[in-house]
């Protein structure tokens, strides 16, 4: 149903982990055609599980999922303002620089809520 969608905005919207590896993984099958991915003010890392590392495993999985060819014609990546993990910041920076995300030319991750993350690759 959304093979030929080439714009994607869930910005100011609750895609939790387990949100964002879902739409991961769909997008190594349905969502071949992404070039635009909106996640601006998500708060993507919201499960509120604890102790548990539910939300690690999801982005991770998620991480994998791009590794494999998830979102592989996304130019344009916003995830702005998500309270987005610091280690997840550095998962995906560390699977574009593997060779995933090639056609990507931006990456807006500045004011996560992070420390140190606050900028713009």
């Amino acid at each position: 149903a959304f093979a030929q969608l080439t714009g994607l905005n869930l910005s100011y919207n609750k895609v939790c982990a387990i949100g964002f590896r879902e739409l991961a993984e769909a997008a190594e099958h349905n969502l071949a055609q992404l070039k635009i991915l909106r996640l601006d003010s998500c708060d993507i890392y919201e499960s509120h599980i604890e102790p548990d590392d539910t939300d690690f495993h999801n982005f991770f999985n998620a991480i994998q999922a791009i590794k494999r060819g998830a979102f592989a014609q996304l130019t344009s990546l916003n995830i702005d303002s998500c309270d987005i993990d610091l280690t997840v910041v550095r998962m995906l920076v560390d699977a574009i620089e593997e060779g995933a995300l090639t056609k990507l030319t931006k990456l807006h991750v500045s004011s996560t809520g992070v420390d140190n993350s606050s900028q713009i690759w």
